[in-house]
């Protein structure tokens, strides 16, 4: 494999602009730091390239490990004619022979000999000599180099001297100062950037990394050597394939690290001393980053007697300071120091440290991770864990979840009760509700009077697998029981009163939600009060249920939302401001929802973020949420609604509809309108507008977005002259707008009133407020409609602008075929639109809002895991993003992204 250069583009021109100045006769010294294998000897090579191309004369040398003899390391300079041997007394001078005695006095005349001849040349032509590998120089050559780098500003000679950060050596530390000190240029290589390696990987495989590749190569550290070998072994043995475009590792091919890359990395241990070689691997084995106090506790060994090879380890490069932590800088030199251990000798090493973190009471998550990796737990180690159990489900569930299971199989009946009850929870905290129920049924059989905590974490599981009636079950035998406590009523009241609202039953959710809004619990009371804002969402009546989701979210006081007691705030209080028109608040609380720990529910936050999206016509968004929204786990049965939104955005683009949802159905009290519309819109553009009708009145009614799902009824009646079908929809509707509060409910009264009563300023006023409530998709249905009214009545001029308005709206969004259709309706009426033109749909005009937010930061320079931050996004959003705004500008890669964004910005 041969690869390209990547990610060192600034240190690359650097290099090349002094190899120019030294040409024109300003000579510099360059020295480059950096690890083995991150790219030294490219720049090198660079420079020397470059010289040649000018005409320069090019010098070559290498420090080899244990290299012996004065000057070895630039005997080529020696070699020209006449020849200089540095092991003779008797050297040829300009004046005769020089005659030197002393070993001292011959290096120093040596030196002299070969400046003098570098100077010599320098007077013919610009010379470049590069050094690699400078911490193998010899002492006699490092002389040379030091006195060398005395005539660098008088000479047209670049010095470029490579040499990886080693323990102290005392030759090349004062050799380091005076260059430093007497103004060489200093260039430290870091590891390469996620996208770099990403970008060599595609250069090498002729495709580019999808995430499993790229996770891989992340265990290369930035190196891109380490890299190479990784790839280069992959690819040998037939461990990577090329599936939809991306280049990903076959099952199974990423497990071992090749053995010439386990080459590189053990002649660079073998350069470490014994005590930090010994220290490095009990430190791979306790995982990627670790405590020197804890090490030490580990060890059994003062924590003084680290601090030498610690700093030894540092100094190489191969461990780095995080905070209070020492951090591999490599996972594949971990990988390689942990597999020289036995697998006894590892085993004994995590138990060791298990148990004395354990007994210095270092943090249960600490303490898990190295027993997690044990093969088995003794006596004092299951008491620990099951002191321990609570906390670490609630810090750790999926360190929790292994190490509980293996300790239940092991164990069997010689485990405490309370463990089997925290696998359990443990399984609903790592998002395993079906397989927590598996455990809490085994739980049960085994306990001849279960406790109303297991009965609790049943009732949940079923819940969160999405058997709701199963889990309403539960909650109201428990409840019939006598004895129960207030505490416990409450909770399984508000578990209650969440059953029954997911499943439609409004009323029964509010009379079930009532005692527990009267408990004591804040937690429990947040709970009831989400559920009763829910009802006030499904009532129409968004204003009151906002305010019971901030008096949820206040008793909540700020707390992540328990996975074994889920419920939404979040998302209740996004879709009722989606519902007043407060969209950028509506999508701050789908995001909040979905960072503050409102998991199960996951896929509805999606699905609440693409409805902002697709509402403001941000269409692309939208269709990135919902793919965002179909990867997550849907217990409770969210994505056939995701599907309906994505082909109801096809449909209005001119696509054609998804089979699933022609043929299904969707069971989803909430959601079934969304499917209904988007069979309609299909029914009406295969000209069926009379099966769009009624499909439509059919769904009327059902769901909490009648404002939506009326402006669609109404436009198909109007196109179809059946404005009396819509006086059903807009007398219901404006007694809905009394109460509601959000701009969308009027506007949509206004436009089924426009219809029905025939009436161009009432439309107009309906498009005026669709567009101050952000809807231009129902904006363009009332200028169409108030086209059609004017154009009947002989207004064709004002029914033009009516028009151009409707048609403005739709290209802005992308809605192909609702622009075509207009076009064609208000032609056969004698109506013409001046063509216009159409959304881009390439370059910096076709980015959407969400896109141009995303560029700004990524020229600042922000990581995709900090943009997925800011932005309430998940790193594979915004990954997914990323490429689209690549594929719309015609770009390969991040940096190109922000030279273009630089250059668009500087027009």
């Amino acid at each position: 494999m041969r690869a390209a250069v990547f990610g060192r583009g600034d240190e690359l021109g650097r290099v090349r602009e002094l190899v120019h100045r030294a040409a024109s006769g300003y000579g510099a010294t360059v020295l480059v730091e950096g690890e083995p294998g991150i790219g030294k000897s490219t720049l090198l090579a660079a420079a020397a390239a470059e010289g040649r191309r000018l005409g320069a004369r090019v010098l070559r040398a290498d420090g080899v490990a244990g290299q012996q003899g004065s000057f070895a390391a630039v005997r080529s300079w020696l070699a020209a004619d006449p020849p200089i041997d540095p092991v003779v007394t008797r050297q040829p001078g300009a004046d005769g022979d020089l005659v030197v005695t002393e070993l001292a006095d011959r290096d120093l005349a040596v030196t002299e000999l070969v400046v003098n001849r570098i100077e010599a040349w320098c007077a013919a032509g610009p010379v470049v000599a590069v050094v690699d590998d400078l911490q193998w120089v010899d002492p006699a050559s490092l002389l040379l180099l030091g006195r060398l780098h005395r005539s660098v500003a008088q000479l047209p000679l670049l010095l470029v001297a490579a040499y990886q950060p080693t323990p102290s050596d005392a030759r090349l530390d004062v050799l380091l100062r005076a260059l430093h000190g007497r103004g060489a240029v200093p260039m430290t290589l870091a590891p390469l950037p996620e996208d770099e390696i990403a970008a060599l990987a595609q250069s090498l495989l002729g495709a580019p990394a999808g995430p499993e590749l790229r996770e891989l190569l992340a265990r290369a550290g930035g190196n891109p050597l380490y890299a190479i070998h990784l790839l280069g072994a992959l690819a040998r043995t037939g461990g990577i394939r090329v599936a939809g475009g991306y280049a990903t590792p076959r099952r199974g091919g990423a497990a071992a690290v090749p053995g010439t890359l386990i080459g590189l990395i053990q002649r660079r241990l073998d350069r470490l001393s014994d005590p930090t070689v010994e220290l490095l691997r009990a430190a791979a084995v306790l995982g990627a980053g670790f405590d020197l106090t804890e090490l030490a506790a580990v060890l059994d060994t003062p924590v003084i007697s680290l601090w030498e090879p610690a700093s030894e380890a540092v100094t190489a490069g191969l461990l780095v300071e995080a905070g209070d932590q020492l951090v591999f800088r490599h996972e594949l030199v971990r990988q390689v120091l942990a597999d020289n251990l036995s697998g006894g000798a590892a085993d004994a090493l995590r138990l060791r440290a298990g148990r004395a973190l354990a007994t210095a009471g270092a943090r249960v998550e600490r303490v898990a991770r190295h027993l997690t990796a044990a093969t088995g737990l003794a006596p004092d180690l299951v008491d620990w864990l099951a002191r321990a159990a609570e906390a670490l489900v609630v810090r750790a569930p999926d360190l929790a979840t292994p190490l509980l299971e293996r300790t239940l199989r092991q164990r069997r009946g010689e485990v405490p009760e309370t463990l089997r009850l925290q696998y359990a929870r443990a399984l609903l905290w790592a998002g395993r509700p079906a397989d927590a129920t598996e455990a809490v049924q085994a739980a049960l059989s085994a306990e001849p009077k279960p406790g109303v905590a297991l009965r609790w974490l049943l009732a949940q599981s079923r819940l969160q697998s999405g058997e709701l009636d199963a889990a309403l079950a539960v909650a109201e035998k428990v409840l019939a029981d006598e004895g129960l406590s207030d505490e416990d009523a409450a909770r399984f009241h508000a578990l209650a009163a969440q059953c029954l609202l997911l499943t439609g039953r409004a009323k029964a959710a509010e009379a079930a939600a009532a005692p527990a809004v009267a408990g004591s619990d804040d937690y429990v009371n947040a709970c009831a009060l989400t559920a009763l804002a829910g009802v006030r969402l499904v009532r129409q009546r968004p204003a009151d249920g906002l305010d019971l989701a901030d008096r949820a979210l206040a008793a909540l006081g700020g707390d992540q939302v328990q996975p074994d007691h889920p419920f939404a705030p979040h998302l209740v209080r996004g879709f009722c401001l989606l519902e007043l028109g407060r969209f950028d608040e509506a999508d701050a609380a789908f995001g909040q929802g979905r960072t503050r720990g409102d998991r199960a529910f996951l896929a509805w936050h999606r699905l609440g973020s693409a409805r902002v999206r697709y509402l403001e016509g941000r269409w692309d968004d939208a269709l990135t949420e919902i793919r965002a929204g179909l990867e997550a786990t849907d217990h409770l049965g969210v994505a056939p609604a995701l599907r309906s939104q994505a082909t109801l955005i096809g449909l209005h683009r001119g696509d054609g509809p998804d089979p699933d949802v022609r043929e299904h159905d969707d069971p989803s009290p909430y959601w079934g309108w969304l499917r209904a519309s988007a069979r309609a819109l299909s029914a009406e553009r295969d000209g069926d507008r009379d099966r769009a009708l009624r499909t439509l009145s059919d769904a009327w009614g059902r769901g909490p977005a009648l404002a939506c799902l009326a402006a669609e009824l109404a436009r198909v009646a109007g196109c179809g002259g059946r404005r009396s079908q819509v006086r059903g929809v807009a007398e219901p509707l404006y007694r809905v707008a009394v109460h509601h509060g959000g701009p969308q409910v009027r506007a949509a009264a206004l436009l089924c009133r426009g219809i029905v009563e025939a009436d161009a300023a009432v439309l107009l006023t309906a498009a005026q407020t669709f567009n101050e409530a952000r809807r231009p998709l129902y904006e363009g249905y009332a200028y169409e409609e108030a086209a059609d009214v004017l154009a009947t009545t002989g207004a064709r001029a004002r029914a033009r602008a009516a028009l151009d308005a409707a048609l403005g709206c739709y290209d802005r969004i992308g809605a192909a075929w609702d622009l075509e259709r207009a076009q064609a309706r208000l032609r056969e009426a004698g109506v013409r639109h001046r063509s216009g033109r159409q959304r881009p749909t390439t370059g910096w005009e076709a980015l959407t809002r969400t896109e141009r937010r995303i560029v700004e930061l990524v020229v600042a320079g922000r990581s995709n895991p900090d943009i997925a931050a800011e932005l309430y996004l998940s790193p594979r959003t915004v990954r997914n993003h990323v490429s689209h705004i690549l594929a719309k500008l015609g770009l390969s890669s991040r940096v190109e992204l922000a030279v273009s964004a630089y250059e668009q910005g500087a027009r």
